[in-house]
């Protein structure tokens, strides 16, 4: 019997699950081949990484990242180099300068807010005086100023002014002022003010803003009393030249005064 063709020969003559058979062992070769030739140009990912380790350097620029590839400090654009820290990059590029760091939260824009970094010389050794004016006299309210007053014993002032004020005579003359002028001073008798103040230079009298002479407990009891001796130290301040006593007050003593005369004798 003649065939036409070889093909339609084979095709007469072999069985139907034969042709199913060789149909899926040509496919399945033709797989194979396949996936040996794309092996073979592109290992896959993670054939890379079985056989090639991550390194651990202290420079994260130096990092070695084998599914992205190898990277080294030159592939980085110039003014990505100069970042020395995991500081977070401008969100625009142009917006790159040697003295600029971004941090802080995303603004609604979408930019972050830019902060100016400042130079530090590690050699330079920083102190107290190179802070701001400001922030100076910040700590020296919280350190010299005592909300609930300083209660006077001695007639000597140096027994009573903290020891930061003997620490250096700059910062002797930068917060002395501020001592007397901010707290409130008490006396527990004429005597003590009047000995205290003596001893005070006029600019240190000049400061004071408050004093209160007398016992408390007594005061509330006796006002009158205590309203008598912190008249008396007023007086002894017009007699020293202490321009801190106003019409006002003044006034007040008078009349404090005229109250007394006219209140019978005990």
């Amino acid at each position: 019997m003649a065939y036409s063709s070889k093909r339609k020969a084979v095709t007469q003559l072999t069985p139907a699950a034969s042709k199913r058979q060789a149909t899926k062992s040509a496919s399945t070769q033709c797989n194979k081949e396949k996936s040996k030739g794309i092996e073979t140009d592109t290992p896959s990912i993670f054939g890379r990484l079985q056989h090639e380790s991550v390194e651990v350097a202290n420079d994260y620029r130096e990092v070695r990242f084998p599914i992205l590839g190898k990277y080294s400090t030159k592939d980085a654009p110039a003014a990505m180099q100069q970042y020395d820290t995991m500081d977070l990059m401008p969100a625009d590029p142009r917006q790159l300068h040697h003295n600029i760091s971004v941090s802080g939260p995303v603004a609604h824009d979408g930019k972050r807010p830019a902060i100016v970094r400042t130079t530090y010389n590690r050699d330079q050794k920083l102190t107290f005086f190179d802070l701001a004016p400001e922030l100076r006299n910040e700590i020296y309210k919280l350190s010299l100023v005592s909300a609930d007053g300083i209660a006077i014993t001695s007639k000597n002032p140096n027994k009573i002014e903290p020891a930061l004020l003997f620490s250096s005579k700059k910062m002797r003359s930068e917060a002395l002022d501020m001592f007397y002028h901010e707290n409130s001073f008490h006396f527990d008798n004429p005597e003590t003010a009047i000995g205290f103040l003596k001893a005070l230079s006029r600019l240190q009298r000049n400061s004071l803003q408050s004093f209160k002479v007398g016992d408390p407990f007594k005061a509330a009891v006796t006002p009158v009393e205590a309203e008598l001796e912190d008249a008396r130290i007023e007086r002894y301040d017009t007699d020293y030249h202490w321009n801190r006593v106003s019409s006002a007050s003044r006034a007040a003593q008078a009349n404090l005064q005229a109250t007394l005369d006219k209140a019978p004798a005990p």
